[in-house]
């Protein structure tokens, strides 16, 4: 798994840039989602999102690497790493985060203490 490529092997799935999906995805592994899903995300591992992937819903994972756009609050258990052209439309919770200047957040930022 890579973070620079948002590739995540054989150890989960990967929706394609073409696809949307509508409904809410329930994740025990990685997902890389290039497409788009107008619904919830619970992923207990991490979620990739590539530049033009975009989420209309709430994010709740482990792990989170995003170069894209999610309409909605974003709640990380673990780590954030925000690219340039990340925007998130909604609070985002975590309890570490690696953010680029350009990242946008646009209702706010709580950090938490890491949950054991």
């Amino acid at each position: 798994m890579s973070q620079m490529d948002f590739s995540i092997g054989n150890e989960g799935s990967s929706i394609l840039g073409e696809t949307v999906v509508k409904g809410d995805i329930f994740a025990e592994k990685d997902v890389c989602l290039r497409g788009t899903l107008t619904g919830n995300i619970h992923c207990k591992a991490t979620l990739f999102l590539p530049a033009g992937a975009k989420i209309e819903g709430n994010v709740y994972c482990a792990n989170l690497f995003s170069a894209g756009l999610i309409t909605g609050n974003v709640q990380v258990i673990g780590k954030a790493c925000l690219k340039e052209s990340a925007v998130i439309k909604g609070y985002l919770i975590t309890s570490c985060l690696l953010l680029h200047p350009q990242t946008i957040i646009e209702k706010g930022l709580k950090l938490q203490d890491r949950k054991r």
